[in-house]
């Protein structure tokens, strides 16, 4: 397979790289074990911009993955877009092998390869993806039945509970090591999923379904009282994470846990904020778990 000149090419020829990878696939013989691709993230959402990375899912037989991820993966990477840095594989789990290059022309781009068992509707898909290549209509079909899935808020609201639970403790640890950008890292996670719990109350999911940025648009999308009091908690985290500003995180996170009867999770918010603003004042090792 020819390698094709990136340097000849602008930021305005970025979406040109969904039909050079249809190409790639449909007219090489060696790549007949990959079902599907789709191409994910904000790219495939319509939210790009010139600066967005651009992610292929390639979904591939299942007896072919390990074999693909070997052998062919980086090859049709550097095809794709000749990287001048390149990082993978790396794998998650229930996300897949990520091959990763970045180009002047075309910034950061991977390949993240799955099999074919993760083209299963799930309600995550239904926030909407594009077809690079589908001859069998699986990917289709796929989204078609995702965008039906009901969302469970329930579980959604409860991980973001329990995550917010040690995400306090965490920030804690970290500014008692000196460590603010962390601290704030953390913290800032936990506004996240302040802001899920305000949208499972509310009844007002993400655009495009999707909870893995539950922050975008909640000024236009959630109630205006809470929008202004998640924004000024972010405000002030920037300027310095205080003792007041831990307790006041915590009360908010106890307030929407009363309003989530579904959710049933044994955490003293309030006695948590006390603690650990209390490590914070002492400059002391933060609370261990309740």
């Amino acid at each position: 397979m020819d390698e094709v000149d990136q340097d000849a090419m602008t930021s305005k020829d970025r979406p040109s790289l969904t039909d050079m990878m249809n190409h790639f696939i449909t007219d090489s013989p060696e790549y007949s074990e990959i079902l599907a691709v789709e191409v994910g993230g904000s790219v495939g959402r319509d939210e790009s911009d010139d600066d967005s990375d651009l992610d292929f899912f390639i979904y591939v037989r299942r007896n072919s993955l390990h074999s693909f991820v070997e052998e062919k993966a980086l090859d049709l990477l550097r095809a794709l877009v000749s990287p001048w840095i390149f990082h993978g594989p790396e794998y998650k789990e229930n996300f897949g092998w990520t091959f990763t290059g970045v180009q002047r022309s075309h910034g950061c781009v991977s390949i993240i390869v799955r099999d074919e068992t993760q083209l299963e509707p799930n309600y995550m898909r239904g926030a909407g993806g594009k077809i690079a290549h589908d001859p069998a209509n699986l990917l289709r079909r796929s989204l078609a039945q995702s965008a039906l899935t009901s969302i469970p808020t329930v579980a959604l609201a409860r991980s973001a509970m329990v995550d917010s639970y040690i995400k306090i403790m965490k920030v804690a640890k970290e500014i008692s090591r000196g460590n603010d950008w962390q601290a704030r890292k953390y913290y800032r996670q936990i506004l996240e999923n302040a802001t899920l719990l305000v949208r499972v109350i509310t009844g007002v999911p993400p655009r495009g379904r999707s909870y893995r940025h539950p922050g975008r648009g909640m000024e236009r999308e959630i109630p205006q009282a809470r929008s202004k009091e998640i924004r000024r908690l972010e405000t002030d985290c920037m300027k310095s994470i205080t003792p007041d500003l831990i307790i006041r995180t915590t009360a908010l996170m106890a307030d929407l846990a009363t309003r989530l009867d579904d959710v049933e999770l044994d955490i003293n918010w309030n006695d948590l904020g006390r603690r650990t603003a209390g490590a914070l004042r002492a400059d002391s090792s933060p609370p261990g778990p309740l």
